[in-house]
């Protein structure tokens, strides 16, 4: 009851092990805004151990009008971001990749984000077991490896490919932004993470930083 007012902020997750529960922390708070919008709620009515039901309202009026709908994200409007005109886009050009990632939705807007950044080969896996084949058959300069797949741990797979003698640079992506993550994923073998949402600007840079040569320091 006391992290009920939790439930509808932007990206929060309350599940005791958010590592074994999919999702980002949205869907409550974009459901609220849509309601919001359409004259109505969405709240939590009761809880407990066993479940939850949420009551969601609209206002239906008595128009005729067929006027579009104005949806303001929770955080408010916000400005246009001021450009840098230092910023040139990374170009991944000469980068081939794999990411093992089994959430389909995530793997679209991979796709998409590191493709516009020019990377010509963009290949996935879905679990741990078909990322470590495809890793160890495959030609790829980098590997982009979610930690909490459905048949593994991410850190068990990385342990298992530097064990074969994997050698090209691994990169965790994790919704974990607890600091200590980093020496864990350091000890499995990680050359480096980055904590969901991903900044894709930032992890472009990581991965031209990391496939510029061939150690596996973590950076």
């Amino acid at each position: 009851p006391e992290r009920q007012k939790e439930l509808f902020k932007p990206y929060g997750r309350l599940q005791l092990d958010a590592a074994e529960s999919e999702g980002t922390g949205l869907g409550l708070v974009i459901a609220r805004g849509i309601a919001r919008a359409l004259g109505g709620d969405v709240c939590l009515k009761e809880s407990s151990p066993s479940g939850s039901v949420f009551s969601i309202s609209i206002d239906t009026g008595q128009s005729e009008s067929k006027g579009r709908v104005t949806y303001q994200w929770p955080f408010g409007s916000l400005p246009a971001p001021a450009r840098d005109p230092s910023f040139a886009a990374p170009n991944l050009g000469h980068l081939s990749l794999l990411i093992v990632e089994d959430v389909e939705d995530i793997r679209v807007l991979y796709e998409a984000v590191l493709k516009r950044f020019g990377a010509p080969k963009v290949e996935f896996a879905a679990t741990g077991k078909e990322g470590y084949e495809k890793a160890i058959h495959g030609n790829y300069n980098a590997i982009l490896l979610d930690l909490s797949l459905p048949d593994e741990e991410g850190t068990e797979v990385a342990k298992r490919l530097r064990a074969h003698g994997f050698k090209k640079p691994i990169l965790a992506l994790t919704a974990h932004a607890l600091p200590e993550y980093r020496e864990i994923t350091k000890s499995c073998g990680f050359n480096s993470y980055l904590s969901k949402p991903v900044d894709f600007p930032k992890l472009a840079q990581k991965l031209l930083s990391l496939t510029s040569h061939d150690s596996v320091a973590t950076k």
